[in-house]
């Protein structure tokens, strides 16, 4: 038996990964997958304990909640097979930057849209005027919030302006 467990499966950069290595990283991989489940579904008992509505900003949170969970799984499976890290880290944060310079943008109106959906200072069917238009709020999204004029035309307004500007 402890042949078996001790059996090589692959090399990645000359690290033996065996058998057991790899169930263990599987194990974590799972475990972390579970509790994240269980974490959501306490967050979305707890709001409606509280009567919070579960809304896009609720549903987002959890989400990325669920990201940055499986995202520290996999690096501590990674870690204890005994894949190193380091260097994956490093050229990740370089990556990382220069997509965030080219980005930019894009990354404002995520990181706004996540303040809108938690916060909820602005909800469907309220009515916002903002660049010198009226207009009643239909959909809100993690990028953008589409908004419907008094003229009776959609506009698709980035979560940027919406944050940043007097609305």
């Amino acid at each position: 038996m402890q042949q078996l467990i001790d059996q090589k499966l692959f090399t990645i950069g000359g690290t033996v990964v065996t058998l057991s290595t790899f169930l263990t990283g599987l194990m974590i991989v799972l475990l972390a997958v579970v509790a994240s489940r269980i974490l959501r579904a306490a967050i979305h008992r707890a709001a409606e304990v509280r009567g919070v509505q579960i809304d896009g900003g609720v549903r987002v949170a959890t989400r990325l909640m669920h990201y940055l969970i499986m995202a520290v799984a996999i690096a501590i499976a990674l870690q204890t097979a005994g894949v190193e890290l380091t260097a994956l880290f490093a050229a990740g944060a370089v990556f990382a930057v220069g997509l965030g310079f080219a980005m930019q943008n894009i990354a404002q109106n995520f990181v706004s849209g996540v303040i809108l959906l938690v916060e909820r200072s602005i909800r469907p069917g309220d009515i916002v005027e903002f660049d010198g238009r009226v207009a009643r709020v239909r959909e809100m999204g993690i990028r953008a919030t589409i908004v419907r004029t008094r003229d009776d035309e959609d506009v698709i307004v980035p979560n940027g302006i919406l944050v940043q500007q007097a609305v």
